[in-house]
């Protein structure tokens, strides 16, 4: 079941990101990148961003996916979304972070000059659980991760 969330989130590209901070509710438009089969998503973000104060402060967020770009033209029953929950993981150790550049930029080219700002780094989330739905409110299937 892990490697459908994977799949699911590989083929979205974006998802976003619902982080809390200072008693503050906040959401995020992010390009990503699944993890290898391991549970994990990667995202960049300047770390004097609000979002990464946020996971600093508190690691639990909130991701949806969706596939609206896709499937909207059978209307809203057509179109699947995946509610995740996981735990910032910090950013990416310095040895894998070549490896998750290189990902990342095959699958956001235009994401190059974005990613050498100083201070923007790679971070990981460590996936907990999952949701998909099919249209408003149809579960097709839910999951922990291992």
């Amino acid at each position: 079941m892990e490697n459908e969330a994977m799949k699911f989130l590989e083929d979205a590209g974006y998802l976003v990101l619902a982080t809390a901070g200072q008693g503050q509710p906040l959401c995020s438009l992010m390009a990503c990148v699944a993890g290898p089969g391991e549970g994990r998503v990667h995202m960049a973000a300047e770390t004097a961003s609000r979002k990464y104060a946020n996971m600093l402060e508190n690691p639990w967020v909130s991701l949806l996916a969706d596939t609206r770009d896709r499937d909207f033209s059978q209307g809203p029953g057509g179109i699947r979304a995946m509610t995740l929950s996981g735990t910032f993981s910090g950013p990416i150790p310095g040895e894998a972070v070549e490896a998750v550049r290189e990902k990342f930029l095959s699958r956001h080219p235009g994401m190059g000059d974005f990613l050498d700002r100083p201070g923007v780094v790679f971070f990981a989330v460590a996936l907990d659980s999952w949701d998909l739905l099919e249209g408003p409110s149809r579960v097709v299937s839910r999951s922990e991760f291992a």
